[in-house]
């Protein structure tokens, strides 16, 4: 959230370029980590709580360990009033955490990648002689999930108008 807030208010990117670095940059990292995990055999615990650290570093030194303020940066205007909305009496980040559920049990309950997903994490030697490719549901989790992250991260920064490098510090 602050490398977004961090090329709009320092670099002068524009927002949808912004949001887009944003999203790419959180999936490399998990695609780093995924790959830290299923090719090099580091424990997932180890490289996600390395990764979060390296992350938290980053933000520090990006930022000089201090908030960047978004509401007011010219080019910003509809994010702002995107992370305000209130649709259906609550806010945007609320709708869009039902959506991504509901399309998440779609998968998961409906589609042979979610049933791949279930056979991995029930059981990775059964999921090998099934013929299912294990290295590639475990990455393409860390994926989705990166992928994730960097939306939450957005909507965050849209619904408080600033980009802390102490955000989610304790959750």
């Amino acid at each position: 959230m602050l490398f977004r807030s961090y090329l709009i208010v320092e670099l002068g990117f524009p927002l949808g370029i912004a949001v887009l670095g944003t999203l790419i940059l959180t999936i490399g990292l998990s695609l780093i980590n995924g790959f830290c995990i299923v090719k090099l055999k580091i424990h997932a615990f180890i490289t996600t709580i390395a990764m979060l650290n390296i992350c938290k570093g980053g933000a520090r030194i990006i930022s000089f360990a201090r908030p960047i303020k978004v509401y007011g940066v010219e080019g910003t205007g509809g994010f702002s009033e995107f992370g305000m909305a209130e649709p259906f009496g609550t806010n945007w980040m609320f709708v869009i955490f039902i959506a991504f559920i509901l399309i998440g049990q779609y998968v998961l309950r409906k589609t042979s990648y979610g049933r791949k997903i279930y056979a991995t994490g029930d059981s990775v030697n059964v999921a090998k002689m099934a013929g299912i490719r294990v290295d590639r549901i475990k990455i393409s989790t860390f994926v989705i999930s990166g992928f994730l992250v960097g939306l939450a991260a957005i909507m965050l920064v849209a619904k408080q108008g600033t980009a802390n490098p102490n955000f989610g510090q304790g959750w």
